[in-house]
């Protein structure tokens, strides 16, 4: 995924939209893998995918 949104928006105007991707996708990793994930941080984990799955839905128009 991250390699496809750095096709998409190479250059230097985009360099916080590819670091908004690189630390959601950390966040849901991090979730994902923690022994001590709560209700709470899984939700966000979440809405973090849901957040990258529609920047992906957005740069494929």
């Amino acid at each position: 995924m991250g390699v496809y949104i750095v096709a998409r928006t190479g250059g230097e105007g985009n360099e916080e939209l590819r670091g908004l991707e690189k630390k959601a996708s950390a966040l849901a990793h991090k979730v994902k893998h923690s022994p001590s994930a709560d209700r709470v941080s899984a939700g966000i984990a979440a809405e973090a995918v849901i957040l990258l799955a529609d920047m992906l839905r957005r740069l494929m128009e």
